[in-house]
């Protein structure tokens, strides 16, 4: 990837993760955690899913991105550099990493 499609994704990402709710934020994080702790790998689906059981909210989902790269900045988890076809009916069975743990073994 050029440093100017790098910069431009940082910046993007940066974006989102400002405009998204602060308490969704840690709540979806701690849910990454939980699941690097229990899982060996899972995709975004299963966070959505876990976080369909909890109050917070926010309007900018895509921030869910921004939750993922703070976890693998912080070496919970990494992309296996493979994808599942998301099960999420908003989705449309778009492409979605998938995540391995580096908690379990």
């Amino acid at each position: 990837m050029s440093s100017e499609a790098k910069q431009a994704r940082d910046e993007a990402v940066g974006r989102v993760d400002a405009g998204a709710n602060e308490a969704w934020k840690q709540r979806a994080f701690d849910i990454v955690q939980e699941l690097a702790q229990t899982r060996a790998e899972f995709t975004t689906d299963d966070v959505w899913a876990v976080l369909a059981n909890y109050p917070e909210k926010t309007h900018e989902l895509r921030a869910m991105g921004a939750v993922i790269s703070r976890a693998a900045r912080a070496g919970l988890i990494f992309n296996t550099g493979r994808v599942r076809k998301s099960e999420r009916a908003v989705c449309h069975q778009n492409p979605k990493a998938v995540w391995a743990s580096l908690k379990v073994r």
